[in-house]
């Protein structure tokens, strides 16, 4: 299974950007994660992904999108987002994931390039997504580059760099084009309810094996416990507890697969107080058994 990491404050650990080149390209699986599911997680860097085979499920603070064969969406920085399987189950999903710092196509911070090209975009939390369908005259341009620049990220011919470079920079320049960042006149700060659901989620992720209360989740965006229950709900379309017991199960679900311990370890480990009332929670969330789930995972049966 694929070792999916983020920090305490819900950001991925992107382990594979490097500092002179900061760019990475991923060909994911579904079935490769755990539930066939990737986590509510936010990055600096912006995200292009293409879909090569199957229906991915990609999920904002207030909406999901679906994408098939062929589409493909921005993810803008630091923007909270989730994926799964969107078809049926069983149904695998292959897509790409380009993940870039600004530096790659901005160069050295306060450039021309960063300034007048991507700093409109990337602090307009007016777009914090856009998607591109496949058949779409508009979006045929940013398709082509999306899957282009994939493909060559993975092969790494001599000098793709610099073509990698050239063919992300026409991608960047039709989606300033398509938000019409020539005749912008400024952009908008981080929100505020942003911030929040990230600190309440960092909360919830660093003390998920304790016993919690929502009044300790709404104090550290402090804000009431109503306000709390509001945000979650209209950013992740959930209650603060349904996010915490999915986050213990798949941190469970991990566990249960690298590791040794008992089910009954791993249940306390990861905030159970007694076997039967992980299994229940577990079984809800993953449709088996804790021990049914280490069979097939571990042993394929």
């Amino acid at each position: 299974m694929k070792n999916f990491q983020i920090d305490d404050k819900m950001r991925e650990i992107l382990d594979d950007i490097l500092p002179d080149f900061p760019y990475v390209i991923h060909k994911d699986e579904t079935k490769n994660f755990i539930r066939e599911y990737v986590p509510w997680h936010w990055h600096e860097e912006v995200e292009f992904t293409y879909v090569l085979e199957g229906t991915l499920k990609v999920g904002y603070k207030n909406r999901i999108i679906i994408l098939e064969h062929g589409d493909g969406v921005f993810t803008n920085s630091n923007t909270l987002h989730t994926m799964c399987n969107g078809g049926k189950k069983g149904n695998n999903v292959v897509f790409y994931t380009q993940i870039i710092q600004k530096s790659f196509l901005g160069g050295r911070p306060g450039s021309i390039w960063e300034r007048r090209y991507l700093l409109p975009l990337l602090e307009n939390r007016e777009v914090e997504y856009c998607i591109f369908r496949n058949g779409c005259r508009e979006d045929e341009k940013i398709l082509a580059g999306i899957r282009s620049s994939s493909e060559l990220g993975l092969k790494k011919p001599w000098g793709y760099e610099f073509e990698l470079r050239n063919i992300l920079s026409g991608v960047w320049i039709e989606l300033c084009h398509k938000y019409d960042i020539i005749n912008a006149s400024g952009w908008k700060e981080n929100d505020e309810e942003d911030q929040r659901i990230k600190k309440m989620m960092g909360f919830i992720q660093e003390n998920y094996d304790q016993s919690i209360h929502v009044e300790q989740i709404a104090k550290a965006a402090d804000v009431s416990a109503r306000e709390c229950f509001r945000c979650f709900e209209r950013n992740l379309s959930m209650t603060p507890f349904h996010y915490l017991m999915q986050y213990r199960v798949l941190e469970a679900a991990d566990r249960l697969i690298r590791s040794n311990s008992s089910i009954t370890e791993i249940g306390l480990e990861c905030g159970f107080q007694s076997n039967s009332y992980f299994t229940k929670i577990f079984k809800q969330y993953m449709n088996c058994t804790p021990s049914q789930y280490r069979k097939i995972k571990v042993n394929g049966k």
